[in-house]
């Protein structure tokens, strides 16, 4: 038998890193680190790539993005964590994204964007982290804001597949948070279907 302990160590660096944007001396620095990582890659340059792939394709499974990089899932994973040491990625429930320090690093080298050809975000507060399969489960319903969960009820929400009562405690605090609840109101569970005797 085994007994681990477990302590909050504290908030995430990566956190308050991936918000910020280096000066000209970091900028080099990361440019110069990029470069390591290429020279060392047995499979040639992959950083800049990297990033611009999911500067295209936010919130896009790992193993799309893999394919479309011509690499094998794990190995693609290895590396994009490597980029959010550095903070210039972000992990997703689903996929990942630019953040950014990310995209200053592609600004300052010239590499072009994909930013513009993107909708806008939708304005509001995001999801919770829920898990993928209840984000997967939502997004798919074209729901992606707090805003938008609050349009529906605690029954409708609690249907959809993926969805279960871990990402309904989620919500449940997340909307609680921002002074919003489910359209039939705060703790409202949906009603039980009756027994057949």
């Amino acid at each position: 038998m085994y007994r681990i302990g477990l302590r909050y160590a504290g908030a995430d660096p990566r956190q308050a890193l991936r918000e910020v944007v280096p000066d000209a001396a970091e900028m080099d620095a990361i440019g110069a680190w990029l470069d390591r990582l290429d020279r060392a890659s047995s499979t040639g340059p992959w950083t800049r790539a990297t990033l611009s792939l999911i500067d295209e394709l936010p919130a896009t499974r790992a193993p799309d993005l893999a394919e479309r990089m011509g690499r094998d899932t794990p190995s693609f994973k290895q590396n994009v964590r490597k980029l959010k040491e550095r903070g210039l990625t972000e992990s997703l429930d689903i996929g990942y994204r630019l953040s950014a320090r990310g995209g200053a690093v592609l600004d300052h080298e010239g590499h072009p964007r994909a930013a513009g050809g993107r909708s806008a975000p939708e304005p509001g507060i995001p999801l919770p982290h829920l898990g993928a399969a209840a984000t997967r489960a939502l997004t798919g319903r074209g729901v992606v804001r707090l805003e938008q969960v609050a349009g529906l009820s605690a029954g409708e929400v609690q249907a959809l597949h993926g969805v279960g009562p871990y990402a309904m405690g989620l919500l449940r605090s997340a909307l609680d948070a921002a002074g919003l609840a489910f359209r039939d109101g705060p703790g409202t569970s949906p009603p039980a279907t009756p027994e057949t005797p």
